[in-house]
């Protein structure tokens, strides 16, 4: 699987790009060639930027709202979603509070885990409509 980390400071282009990019996709798809399918989870927080590598709180929970996510959807943290909220043409629909394993800070069970509630769009149904 190929992993693309980007961090744009604007949170409203992020989003923007997100779905810029899976309406290309889905445009693409649509010429006969190869389908090709991403699943994109934007998050806010703090991250690190050492040389050619992104990590940090704001990365690990991104990754894990990636997971989530239907291919060719783009879903966003609930930290995400209500700094958007209003701000962009896009309609988001609740997905509702999902388990992230393995972060945050309460210990279960010998695991971590991190609840979070995610936004989530389609973008085959919604983008250049």
């Amino acid at each position: 699987m190929l992993r693309i980390v980007t961090a744009l400071a604007s949170l409203i282009v992020r989003v923007t790009c997100a779905m810029a990019v899976q309406d290309q996709m889905a445009r693409r798809d649509g010429d006969g060639a190869p389908k090709i399918m991403f699943r994109i989870g934007i998050n806010v927080g703090d991250i690190i930027i050492d040389s050619d590598d992104i990590f940090g709180d704001g990365v690990n929970i991104a990754t894990r709202v990636e997971n989530e996510c239907q291919p060719g959807g783009v879903c966003l943290s609930d930290d995400a979603f209500r700094q958007v909220r209003g701000k962009t043409a896009f309609a988001f629909d609740d997905l509702g509070e999902k388990l992230l394993a393995s972060f945050g800070s309460r210990e279960f069970d010998g695991r971590r885990e991190h609840r979070e509630l995610l936004r989530g769009c389609l973008c085959q149904q919604r983008c250049g409509d």
